[in-house]
């Protein structure tokens, strides 16, 4: 299978938008591909997060309760990266995360994300800006790829692109 429609992808989203075709198609090549079948499962509320998915092809739902314990949906599409905060930190599902169509995705995990961080100072480098600017954490450093003790809520966006879980 070709990577170039998973390349595409990374491009558009602000986490990877910066890093060239070569690291890109790295990211594309060590993550895995994983299809669910309407209705299946990616991950339920509660759960260690330890990666997280870019939609290659298809929708899925958010689910989570509210303050007033009713239920919240947000709609996933093709190029949606759901639980980019698993990639920095440690921490549990705050959401359920299901498939409304068949479902195409680039599973990131955690530890072969911070893997290429290690091998390419460069791409940390760059997602060091990014983490700042996007998640207004001025000050915060990347350190030795240790984030259990860090938790970050990114800001929400008027336009498309990532989800956070």
């Amino acid at each position: 299978m070709s990577l170039e429609p998973a390349v595409a992808l990374l491009q558009r989203v602000d986490l990877f938008s910066g890093l060239d075709a070569v690291r890109l198609e790295v990211v594309a090549f060590t993550c895995e591909r994983r299809e669910y079948a309407p209705g299946e499962t990616l991950f339920e509320t509660g759960e260690e997060a330890d990666c997280a998915w870019l939609i290659l092809e298809g929708e899925a739902v958010m689910l989570a309760a509210q303050d007033k314990g009713l239920p919240r949906a947000l709609r996933l599409d093709t190029g949606d990266l759901i639980g980019e905060t698993a990639l920095f930190n440690r921490e549990r599902r705050r959401t359920c995360v299901r498939a409304v169509t068949q479902l195409e995705t680039l599973r990131i995990g955690r530890d072969m994300f911070q893997r290429l961080l290690g091998e390419f100072p460069e791409m940390a480098s760059l997602l060091q800006r990014v983490w700042r600017t996007d998640w207004k954490m001025p000050g915060r450093s990347f350190g030795h790829w240790n984030y259990g003790s860090h938790k970050a809520e990114r800001k929400k966006r008027s336009k498309g692109g990532e989800r956070n879980e």
